[in-house]
């Protein structure tokens, strides 16, 4: 029989519950109400959450079996399915536009396959009837007149639901489900309210009926859209329900998994620091073993200051610990299995009230706190020792000190005679160095000399050479301006020149356009003068008398033609003449 939660199991219920309530919380946002349909397995949860929202059915299988389906299936419609094993493992939201609600499918608390479902079912209820306005819908399976076993399942359900509080059944709604007898809905309704008051003392105000659906005629008769109103009007009848936790389910298992596994934690994290201390205690310095002392301390005093906040409380504990392993070259390989059991620790901590686990830690961090003081007097007795080692080191310091003095006294004395004898040589050869250096500064100082006038004579001649160079600078300078200025009367001359050739241009293009001209006017004069001849001939017979005076006329023409050529020629000749004067020109240029 299983005694506790391990890990893993606390994590899939936190993790679902994070994950669905997330989903709760992203719809509620948008409705301002929510119901919620419960009830145990078979009661028809399902088919009235698909009804309801929006599914249409038929009838399927062979007429003596004929089972109730979804025409057409969505993943917005829950799974159904018959016998007593549920199949709502999760709550599924449908959300009525018209009626401004949030619908939710949610699993009965007994429809649980085990008990981590149970924990994540009554956690992820709880959570939301504290966050909305929420309507509880109990659905029922009522096929008679009667209930079964005087109610047990809405007993139950109440009981473990409220936890002992005095509870109204008026505060939620009855759905009495696949009533298949012969009473009129209110009179079943009537039925029912007294036989609840007989067990509750109370008298329920708001049920509703769903016949049971046999046939293909039930589905046009008894799901009908103005149902589906009906019940959702029906349902938000009901008052809110507030309900304040008392109990959380299966809590012991819970509390022994965070007590057990906080106790290995800090065991662990406790034997991992006085094994390393063992291991490197002996190699550490003298300043490394003070500032271990300092961190353990710091561990003692945090554990004697616990906060109310045991979550932060807890993680700063643990960072204490890995800092003090730490600082033995030790690095923790555990930082997962921390990680997952504060995801544990803190997500539980809003239910800390009624989970014992929560008081074990701080009996476990007691028992920490003593482990760590003990390290602390190991480490004590370390310091004392390191100390005691240091005023030895001291002592034999000191006489090694003073030998070395003597034997340091007894070689200066032997370096000093030394040194003496060695001197006098010395002497004598920087005399004959001296000497020889003598010689040398003679010698140089006359080659100096010598180098001294041989360099003024060097600067007389670059005196010269510099004189001369600025002659010829000069020279250049002048020759360079008489260059200018010859260019600029050049440049000049070329432009006057350029402007004739133009000026000599432009004429020469008027004489072009007035010989065209009149050569356009006498080709044009040709023309008609050979039209008149051709007229004149054709007409020689009719004209005969008139031939003679013709033939003047035409003596006259060719006289004047003749004319024409003659200025024609005069023109062509002082075109010549200017051309020659242009050519003239050009080569003068």
């Amino acid at each position: 029989m299983q005694t506790k939660f391990n890990e893993q199991e606390l994590l899939h219920i936190i993790n679902n519950h994070s994950k669905l309530f997330g989903l709760f919380q992203d719809q509620n946002s948008k409705y301002s109400q929510v119901i919620i349909l419960i009830g145990v397995t078979g009661a028809g949860k399902s088919t009235l959450f698909n009804f309801l929202s929006g599914a249409e059915f038929e009838m399927n299988g062979p007429e003596s079996r004929q089972n109730l389906c979804i025409k057409d299936k969505s993943e917005r419609f829950s799974i159904i399915k018959g016998g007593l094993k549920s199949v709502t493992k999760s709550p599924n939201y449908y959300f009525s536009h018209q009626s401004n609600s949030l619908l939710i499918d949610f699993p009965g608390f007994q429809d649980t396959d085990g008990k981590i479902d149970q924990v994540l079912t009554q956690l992820l209820f709880y959570q939301i009837v504290k966050s909305a306005n929420v309507r509880i819908v109990y659905v029922i399976k009522h096929l008679e007149n009667q209930f079964n076993n005087r109610g047990t399942s809405l007993q139950q359900f109440i009981s473990q639901t409220f936890q002992g509080e005095n509870f109204d059944i008026s505060q939620i709604c009855l759905m009495l489900n696949c009533y298949n007898d012969n009473l009129t809905d209110e009179n079943l309704i009537t039925n029912v309210q007294s036989q609840l008051e007989r067990i509750y003392n109370c008298r329920p105000q708001n049920i509703c009926v769903m016949r049971k659906i046999s046939k293909n005629q039930d589905i046009e008769q008894i799901l009908t859209p103005q149902k589906r109103n009906y019940l959702f009007q029906q349902f938000l009848k009901s008052n809110p329900v507030l309900i304040s936790l008392k109990y959380v389910p299966n809590c012991e298992k819970i509390g022994l998994q965070l007590s057990e596994k906080s106790e290995q934690i800090l065991d662990q994290l406790c034997s991992t620091l006085e094994n390393n201390l063992n291991d490197n205690l002996e190699k550490l310095t003298c300043e490394q073993v003070n500032n271990l002392e300092q961190s353990l301390k710091q561990i003692s005093l945090f554990l004697n200051n616990q906060k109310k906040d045991m979550v932060n409380w807890f993680q700063e504990l643990i960072n204490y610990f890995v800092k003090s392993i730490s600082l033995l070259n030790f690095q923790n390989q555990k930082c997962q299995d921390y990680s997952n059991f504060m995801t544990i620790l803190s997500f539980f901590a809003q239910l800390s009230e009624f989970i014992p686990g929560y008081e074990d830690i701080k009996n476990n961090c007691k028992i920490a706190q003593e482990k760590c003081e003990n390290i602390i007097r190991i480490i004590k007795g370390k310091l004392d020792l390191i100390q005691k080692q240091q005023d030895l080191l001291k002592v034999e310091k000191e006489k090694m000190k003073e030998s070395q003095l003597r034997l340091r006294a007894d070689e200066n004395s032997q370096k000093q005679s030394q040194l003496a004898q060695q001197a006098s040589q010395n002497l004598s050869q920087h005399l004959i160095v001296y000497q020889n250096t003598q010689n040398d500064l003679n010698k140089e100082r006359q080659e100096k000399f010598e180098i001294q006038t041989q360099q003024q004579i060097l600067i007389q001649q670059f005196q010269q050479q510099q004189d001369e160079n600025q002659r010829i600078e000069k020279d250049k300078i002048n020759m360079k301006n008489t260059l200018e200025t010859e260019n600029l009367r050049y440049q000049s001359r070329i432009q006057e020149v350029d402007k004739q050739n133009q000026d000599n241009s432009t004429e020469l293009k008027q004489i072009s356009q007035t010989l065209s001209n009149v050569q356009t006017q006498n080709q044009a004069e040709n023309e008609k003068l050979e039209k008149m001849l051709n007229d004149m001939l054709s007409e020689h017979k009719e004209l005969a008398k008139l031939v003679q005076e013709e033939l003047i006329k035409k003596d006259e023409l060719m006289q004047l033609i003749q004319d024409c050529r003659n200025d024609q020629g005069e023109l062509e000749k002082k075109i010549r003449e200017l051309a020659c004067r242009i050519r003239s020109s050009c080569q003068l240029i």
